[in-house]
């Protein structure tokens, strides 16, 4: 199929269904075939799935590099399959990116505003976050996979990976759900757990996973499902103040725009 012709039905798509997955990941990679690298960027926030194949995957990385947009680089590169990224030209990616990221990053986190809020997952939330109950079941072996922090089992990993529709999402979080209760401080099953609610359309889940986590201000794409989750369980004013600490490292596509168009005016102007 010519690109261009993708591009025009996926673009279409997305405004009919903002957020649709399916069209973000055509479009994105019809997109890095031609080398837009601005769409590649705007569609990988709603594209959860990794690349098809060693090609696609090195275009995509490469763009997401070029535009300096490192959290989504990096998710990209957790969700390529083992095969895919063992390949040299994904290693050699792979290295690019953590070298470059790591000093980004840091600059950004000590640039102009100083250091970050480190209260809670924002300025303003108590220290301590609501966290819901432990859904202890008496499964042991559940306890087994949590091996210690940021360890995220490959089981887990490989089912939100494959995740595409709104249901896989749904048991994705369903499975992630009590491991990150079971670790309240973990703040990558957390951010996991989070991201699956928010895809699952489960909101209110979704804000108290992303409170958890202390430091958010490296990951926009978070932060902006984080505003987008407060925003939908009914708290617009904090949903504001998150959405702002992501805008002005996310890359801007008509989804996010849309978001940005109902949260800011109305809780005061942008």
């Amino acid at each position: 199929n010519n690109p261009q012709d993708v591009i025009r039905w996926a673009g279409e798509a997305l405004r009919i269904e903002p957020g649709s997955s399916e069209a973000a990941c055509l479009l994105r990679a019809a997109a890095a075939r031609i080398g837009d690298c601005d769409a590649v960027v705007a569609a990988t926030l709603s594209c959860p799935g990794p690349p098809a194949d060693v090609k696609l995957a090195r275009q995509v990385l490469g763009c997401l590099i070029e535009r300096e947009a490192w959290s989504e680089a990096h998710r990209v590169l957790e969700r390529l399959p083992a095969e895919l990224s063992a390949q040299k030209p994904i290693q050699r990616l792979a290295r690019e990116l953590s070298e470059a990221s790591v000093d980004i990053l840091a600059l950004e986190q000590t640039s102009d505003g100083g250091a970050p809020e480190r209260e809670g997952a924002l300025s303003g939330t108590p220290s301590t976050a609501v966290s819901p109950a432990a859904q202890s079941n008496g499964d042991e072996s559940r306890e087994a996979e949590v091996k210690g922090k940021d360890d995220v089992p490959q089981r887990v990993r490989e089912q939100f990976g494959a995740a595409t529709t709104k249901e896989d999402f749904e048991a994705a979080f369903l499975g992630i759900k009590p491991l990150a209760d079971q670790q309240p401080d973990d703040p990558e099953l957390n951010l996991l757990a989070g991201e699956a609610a928010y895809r699952a359309a489960r909101f209110a889940q979704a804000v108290r996973h992303y409170e958890r986590v202390r430091e958010m201000d490296g990951q926009p794409v978070h932060l902006f499902y984080f505003a987008v989750s407060l925003y939908e369980s009914g708290n617009p004013e904090t949903a504001a103040r998150v959405l702002r600490r992501a805008l002005p490292h996310l890359a801007r596509s008509p989804f996010v725009a849309s978001y940005v168009e109902k949260i800011l005016p109305r809780s005061g102007g942008g």
